[in-house]
């Protein structure tokens, strides 16, 4: 069977991370906007680093709605990412039971008055984020009061973008922040991640380190919750948090284009292989969760 894996124009080949697959599995590498591909030929099309399409929101949409019209095989599937690409279904898993860390959502007719909003919820430290954003993209922190340029930037972001404001959280920095990843809703792995000297973002090119960790069955049982909370069944999500007196509050769920670390762990790329062929073999359909797990 022919498997894409989806990148983006500035790769050659697959991502460095996902070549730990090539033992299991021969995924062929197709960039998402790439006009040439016959996305019908492959039997399943999973998404894996297009890591620009915060970039290019409007066209990713249209490229997803085009892959359904073709009746694509997509994985994660086209309306889970859809729902994932805006931020603001932290509230929908908030409402749903999920704890998620304390945000104030600003619409978009609000950011003029957004001084004032952050002067409203007493936090002393503050972190801005766009709903639609990756890799930290137009993510500041904030101590004391907003700076006027950085106002700025946020109100020219466009206009259909929610702010999201939260408390800084001590535990980005110490112990760091807690990934959990699991492939078809079983847990494979974990890792921690931490800020670069003098830096808050954890991601890699911004000086951010990662490790494989072991982290208890409890940490899972909590990520699990998460992953039963979600509109349908994931092949990959990746549940990343903070962990504050044994309690994960929900940063962000990855079902787009997350990094999955398949090299820090032995069996982690023998994992996402398995659970491909799963879905290629009709063992696991991707279908909506119950009510009761929702």
């Amino acid at each position: 069977m022919r498997v894409a894996f989806v990148t983006h124009e500035q790769l050659e080949g697959l991502a460095p991370d996902d070549q730990a697959i090539l033992e299991f599995l021969q995924p062929e590498a197709a960039v998402w906007n790439d006009p040439e591909v016959r996305w019908q030929d492959f039997d399943a099309v999973v998404l894996r680093s297009t890591w620009d399409y915060h970039l290019h929101y409007a066209h990713f949409q249209t490229w997803l709605k085009h892959l359904q019209n073709l009746n694509v095989k997509v994985l994660n599937s086209a309306r889970l990412v859809q729902w994932n690409s805006n931020k603001i279904y932290l509230q929908e898993l908030q409402n749903r039971g999920i704890p998620i860390i304390p945000t104030h959502f600003v619409d978009p007719h609000e950011r003029q008055n957004l001084p004032e909003i952050l002067s409203r919820t007493g936090w002393s430290g503050l972190v801005i984020k766009p709903s639609v954003s990756a890799a930290a993209h137009h993510t500041y922190r904030i101590q004391g009061a907003l700076p006027p340029e950085i106002h700025q930037t946020l109100l020219d972001l466009p206009a259909d973008v929610t702010l999201l404001v939260q408390p800084f959280m001590r535990e980005i920095q110490n112990p760091g922040e807690h990934s959990l990843v699991f492939f078809n809703g079983q847990f494979s792995h974990a890792l921690l991640k931490t800020p670069g000297q003098g830096d808050f973002r954890v991601q890699g090119m911004h000086g951010g380190q990662t490790r494989g960790i072991e982290v208890d069955s409890d940490l899972i049982r909590q990520a699990q919750n998460v992953i039963q909370a979600l509109p349908e069944m994931p092949l990959y999500a990746r549940v990343d948090g903070v962990v504050g007196e044994g309690q994960l509050l929900l940063m962000e769920i990855e079902l787009i284009e997350p990094n999955l670390f398949l090299k820090t762990h032995p069996e982690a790329a023998r994992n996402f292989a398995q659970a491909i062929q799963e879905r290629l073999d009709g063992k696991q359909h991707g279908s909506p969760l119950t009510e009761t797990a929702r």
